[in-house]
């Protein structure tokens, strides 16, 4: 059993270990600190409740290592493409400072915009297969749904003459 579904289970059961803890602490250490644990229990319980209670109004799937890895960390390939337009950028530079000649220069760039296509081109693919991800995704959370039926105006009857 996960440590989530733990706590689920338990969820009854928080405000009785809350009050022995309190009376545990009073007795040992004294009212104040009785009343300190106190106050500070049911601020975390307050917390707690509140933040999976969120979880619970957002119907939320939790995500897996992978996918939340995949969400946060920037593609390869947007790192190539930021570094072949910051290097087109530097041989512009140098072209425009005299550092290298007019062919030098129509080359260079001619294979940088070369690679900087491709790696459009594969990004849009990617953008692709992440767009169908998400719609099947998307799917499965309607599935998993009961959504009511948004009746249509012309399914109601207006009553008009």
């Amino acid at each position: 059993m996960n440590p989530e579904e733990w706590l689920l289970k338990a969820r009854p059961f928080w405000p009785l270990l809350l009050l022995f803890c309190v009376v545990l602490g009073g007795s040992v250490y004294g009212v104040a600190i009785g009343l300190l644990i106190g106050s500070g229990g049911l601020l975390v319980l307050g917390l707690v409740l509140a933040w999976m209670s969120l979880g619970e109004l957002t119907n939320e799937e939790p995500l897996s290592l992978d996918e939340a890895l995949e969400l946060a960390a920037p593609e390869r390939r947007e790192q190539e493409k930021a570094s072949v337009l910051r290097a087109l950028k530097d041989l512009e530079q140098e072209h425009r400072f005299g550092k290298i000649t007019d062919a030098e220069f129509a080359l260079e760039s001619a294979r940088m915009r070369q690679q900087a296509k491709r790696l459009l081109a594969t990004l849009d693919e990617s953008a692709k297969a992440r767009k169908a991800l998400v719609e099947a995704r998307l799917k499965r959370l309607m599935k998993s749904q009961t959504v009511p039926a948004v009746a249509t105006s012309g399914d109601t009857e207006q009553g008009e003459p």
